[in-house]
């Protein structure tokens, strides 16, 4: 590979680094999932841009930036997850990329042909490689995602969970949010909390209704591992209850707790070792929920 020095030093630029992670995805989901198979030097083509855009998210995520795609892959020498082989796949790529389109040479379609699984090996750990500098920033979007889903005490099916469901409770909530976790391949955990509705803004009259069993319920919630600690997450109350005075999480860094159901007492327990520790009534629990319901749905 020929050297270049063409690397300068920036502020880290996270924000640019994500929507180049962006890119690189809708090109694999969107470009590179309908070439036709036969069409080998566009798929190599296609897959060194990715490449190429995986490797500058790198760059800005650490600080650095260059205008050399000769550079590009040699920043790559400073980490020891890519072994000679692999940068020697890269360059090899881009050396037939180059051919393509300055040449209109095809003979990239054998390389790819031949290295195929190794090139999209390599590509995928380019991309895991980002996620994980992008961890703290992946997860402050998935949080904001599902926290503005306005909150609505309603029935709970957790096979109809998905990112189309337009209100929910804690369950729903929380359910969503662990499916994209998992997704984006984060270690998450189901919490189960218990908690004092009158820990909450809520007017007494309501409260009041909660007569046999009290107001002390179960809520769920989430922890989630990052930078090998576990923090808890709770993505319950919408931005908008912020004027009901619930406590809202603003400003996250998704490195930390986030603000909880209440900031009252609460007892935490892991979901699948949990024991019951509360009861309610159904029929004042349903009553509840619709008197809440209401109190929480902004008026037209």
């Amino acid at each position: 590979m020929e050297k270049s020095d063409e690397v300068f030093k920036i502020t880290k630029d996270e924000e640019r680094a994500k929507d180049l992670l962006d890119m690189a995805k809708e090109r694999m989901s969107i470009i590179i999932k309908f070439i036709p198979k036969s069409v080998h030097y566009r798929l190599l083509e296609e897959y060194y841009e990715v490449a190429v855009q995986l490797i500058t998210a790198i760059m800005y995520a650490d600080g650095y930036k260059t205008l050399s795609h000769i550079s590009l892959m040699q920043y790559l020498n400073r980490y020891n997850e890519f072994s000679h082989r692999e940068l020697e796949i890269l360059d090899n790529m881009r050396k037939f990329r180059h051919g393509a389109i300055y040449y209109g040479s095809k003979i990239g379609g054998n390389f790819f042909i031949n290295h195929e699984n190794e090139i999209k090996s390599l590509v995928n750990k380019l991309n895991n490689m980002v996620e994980n500098k992008l961890k703290s920033k992946i997860l402050v979007e998935l949080f904001k995602k599902v926290q503005k889903i306005p909150y609505q005490i309603s029935k709970f099916v957790k096979e109809e969970i998905n990112e189309n469901i337009k209100r929910g409770d804690c369950r729903h909530k929380s359910e969503l949010l662990f499916q994209l976790l998992n997704k984006n391949n984060f270690e998450a955990k189901k919490l189960k909390v218990v908690f004092n509705w009158q820990d909450l803004p809520i007017p007494e009259e309501m409260l009041s209704s909660l007569k046999k069993f009290g107001t002390v319920w179960d809520h769920d919630s989430l922890t989630v591992k990052i930078n090998n600690e576990w923090i808890k997450v709770d993505c319950t109350w919408n931005p908008e209850l912020r004027s009901k005075g619930f406590p809202i999480t603003e400003y996250w860094d998704g490195k930390s707790d986030t603000l909880q159901i209440t900031k009252g007492k609460l007892q935490f327990y892991e979901a699948d070792k949990y024991e019951k520790k509360t009861k309610i009534d159904k029929e004042e629990a349903h009553k509840f929920a619709d008197e809440l319901n209401k109190w929480l749905t902004p008026k037209s």
